[in-house]
């Protein structure tokens, strides 16, 4: 039941923990006055996170062609009202500063329709901040996902519940852990092109059988 989600979810935010060195320490987001946690980047055991209950936090619930198959009105189906946002192949090309057209396109119908958007990522200042402001979107930097914090941080600023919110990213290890640990929807896309860190590139290697797993379950590409 619920209970048992709620424990599961925890007993993998206590495994991530105990294998990562975080070094908390306080900072003032660009979009707001008030100082919130950041955590710089780090690498995590990924042997350990697909132990037991982890795996199922991996696979994806949702797969779509790119952010641009993700409507206005499937999120209303689902009961969404904000998205929070990667950024490196989510919405742009990894660490592109441009944004293409047909996003920004998107990022306009979804602001038409009424829905919050806070780009959450686990990139540093200098990436995140420019590429942010250039399209008046609220962020957090350095999030350290897949540990969920960040989203708590930007549901809060977007004042939606919970069930209202959901994770929009092309990282199993990141984006839809996030997600599955702060038990909201994740909506994963196609990269959008090569991976430029190795680290992430070691990762997708471990991605593959999630989303083969996906596919074999009979999920679709939306």
């Amino acid at each position: 039941g619920s209970e048992m989600c709620i424990r599961d979810r925890v007993q993998v935010i206590n495994c991530l923990k105990s294998h990562v060195a975080l070094d908390f320490k306080r900072v003032a987001n660009a979009d707001v006055e008030e100082p919130e946690l950041q955590a710089p980047l780090f690498s995590f055991a990924a042997e350990r996170a697909e132990r037991g209950k982890a795996v199922m936090l991996i696979t994806p619930e949702y797969v779509f062609k790119d952010v641009t198959h993700i409507t206005p009105e499937f999120l209303a189906e689902k009961g969404i009202r904000a998205l929070v946002l990667d950024i490196d192949n989510t919405l742009t090309a990894d660490r592109s500063q441009e944004l293409p057209d047909e996003v920004a396109g998107w990022l306009a119908r979804m602001r038409e329709a009424g829905i919050g958007l806070t780009i959450v990522s686990n990139g540093a200042e200098k990436r995140v901040r420019p590429f942010a402001e250039k399209l008046g979107l609220a962020y957090l930097y350095r999030c350290a996902k897949p540990l969920p914090f960040a989203l708590g941080v930007a549901r809060r600023r977007m004042q939606v519940k919970r069930r209202e919110m959901a994770m929009v990213g092309d990282q199993l290890y990141a984006d839809r852990m996030a997600a599955a640990l702060y038990g909201i929807p994740g909506l994963m896309v196609i990269p959008r092109g090569p991976d430029l860190g190795a680290q992430v590139v070691l990762k997708r290697k471990w991605e593959k059988k999630h989303w083969q797993e996906y596919y074999d379950r009979g999920g679709k590409t939306l």
